[in-house]
């Protein structure tokens, strides 16, 4: 490894260090403000038939997560199991969308991290090249190398490597996360992770204890909605939550 690869792992490595301390200070203080979800005048309704959503838990909760992701970021690998364990809490309830938000400025490998994961889906293993990329984060962030890092992820996952190299620098891989990062935009998102449940976005997240708090309240309120939809000799409304709710909610 050359020196400015070196230099550049350390100083990586360095800030996940730093920014799992100050993860870990956060979870072990609390806060004095309430988490809460704001609605968002966006529409951010998933459609479970497109291709090209990147969904994990069940594809037809009534709970939807839209989660704005940087793979370079550290707090957005420290967010990773903590969404594992709201989908392994809420198997039938809660569905995961993950959308591509390099933040490109500050972290110069985000782009070409967000490709790599494209280009697997493309062989059907987003999520398997998703989970690698947060894994061995420390390994090729700030490392001028990083191409040969996601190349080297690719066999390990048994992928087609010539295809998988193509679609890496595609245009509709590209286009598909310029598009992501288009509709984080619209919806407000200034930095990650960022995360919206059924159309609102939360604020004030302290862990995994926030997602329980908003997706119980959520579920509720889905409740209340089935239940007034057969009292009124409607149909059931199972479903509805993977629509935004309106404003007067």
């Amino acid at each position: 490894m050359s020196h400015a690869s070196r230099h550049w792992t350390l100083w990586g490595s360095s800030v996940v260090i730093l920014a799992l301390i100050v993860w870990a200070i956060v979870a072990a203080t609390g806060s004095s403000v309430e988490p809460k979800a704001v609605f968002v005048d966006v529409d951010l309704t998933v459609n479970a038939a497109d291709p090209s959503e990147r969904i994990r838990g069940a594809v037809s909760a009534g709970v939807t997560i839209i989660e704005y992701s940087d793979f370079q970021c550290p707090y957005c690998k420290m967010a990773a199991p903590v969404m594992n364990q709201v989908l392994a809490a809420y198997p039938n309830d809660v569905r995961l969308v993950f959308r591509n938000f390099p933040l490109r400025r500050n972290h110069l490998q985000a782009q070409l991290a967000a490709q790599a994961a494209e280009a697997a889906a493309a062989q059907g293993k987003y999520f398997e090249m998703h989970d690698r990329l947060f894994d061995r984060q420390e390994e090729w962030s700030g490392n001028v190398a990083a191409r040969k890092a996601f190349i080297s992820y690719a066999q390990e996952l048994g992928l087609d490597v010539e295809q998988f190299k193509a679609d890496m620098d595609s245009k509709g891989v590209k286009d598909k996360i310029d598009n992501d990062y288009a509709s984080g935009v619209a919806a407000g998102v200034q930095g990650t992770p960022s995360f919206f449940v059924n159309g609102k976005r939360l604020e004030n997240i302290q862990g995994y204890e926030t997602f329980v708090q908003v997706i119980d309240a959520e579920l509720a309120r889905l409740r209340e909605v089935g239940e007034a939809t057969i009292n009124a000799g409607g149909e059931d409304a199972e479903g509805v939550g993977a629509e935004a709710p309106s404003d007067d909610e």
